[in-house]
């Protein structure tokens, strides 16, 4: 669901609640990109990304990268 806004007599849309009253039911295909309003990002946001994030690395790769740097001496290249 979007909902129309109006900024500097421009028409844009932002996603918002099914259930706001003034909702329209719009695919983000329906409109160019300089139409679409992103929301705003907040603190809470990051909040929620970082519980969310998992490491991309293990134990095991950062214990073979010490192992390889203390052979090889490449800290801080």
């Amino acid at each position: 669901m979007t909902l129309q806004v109006k900024i500097d007599a421009t028409t844009k849309w932002t996603p918002c609640s099914p259930g706001d009253p003034l909702a329209q039911e719009k695919s983000w295909t329906d409109l160019d990109g300089d139409q679409l309003l992103e929301p705003p990002l907040k603190v809470r946001d990051f909040v929620k990304a970082i519980k969310a994030s998992r490491p991309t690395v293990s134990a095991e790769d950062l214990k073979k990268n010490s192992e390889w740097t203390a052979e090889f001496g490449s800290e801080g290249a």
